[in-house]
């Protein structure tokens, strides 16, 4: 009788009719491909620090995890909710189609939350509009990063250190930016010789 119920519980909860054109919500790649990207982004900082400050990498490591940490699960979030809100405010919840240039952009940067499921161009619009989301992330990251820097009293006496989080962060996400724009390039090109 349990197991019945059970059953009748989750199909009540399961919707009768699910459409494959609901678009695709960027967080749910977004955030997996950042938390993959935290252990290069991690040694990619320590060693920036390290080269800094001087100090040795088994002490940096701890507080470049951390702050890591926090600023994709809680950063990452709060940047794909602006995306969402911009996107929201500007009617990018409808198809504008792709037959323009500038729809091809408008895909990609206003609609860059919630992609509108372009089924042929899905390989370079994700990485196009993954770009778009480092820019809020990124101002988001160095915030949060330096909130907790400053948390670690060996950084926190460290001259200069909102400027060098600031630096660290530039060059993990230009590594990261370099990536997704190759990636969208590629997956561009295939898309033409496809046409």
């Amino acid at each position: 009788m349990k197991h019945a119920l059970l059953l009748l519980a989750v199909f009540a909860l399961v919707p009768a009719v699910a459409s494959a054109n609901a678009g695709v919500p960027m967080i749910f790649l977004g955030l997996p491909f950042a938390l993959i990207a935290l252990i290069p982004i991690c040694a990619i900082e320590v060693f920036y620090f390290q080269k800094t400050w001087k100090f040795p990498a088994k002490k940096l490591a701890m507080p470049v995890v951390v702050a890591n940490l926090v600023s994709t699960l809680i950063g990452y979030p709060l940047s794909w909710l602006m995306l969402l809100g911009l996107q929201l405010a500007v009617g990018g919840g409808s198809a504008w189609g792709l037959n323009t240039v500038w729809n091809k952009i408008a895909a990609f940067t206003l609609q860059a939350a919630w992609l509108i499921p372009y089924e042929g161009d899905l390989g370079w619009l994700i990485p196009a509009a993954g770009l778009v989301g480092l820019i809020p992330a990124y101002f988001l990251t160095v915030w949060f990063e330096y909130g907790v820097y400053r948390r670690f009293p060996f950084l926190a006496q460290q001259p200069n250190l909102k400027a060098k989080t600031w630096r660290a962060n530039t060059l993990s996400y230009s590594l990261l930016a370099l990536y997704l724009a190759v990636t969208a390039i590629i997956a561009g090109v295939a898309r033409l010789q496809t046409l």
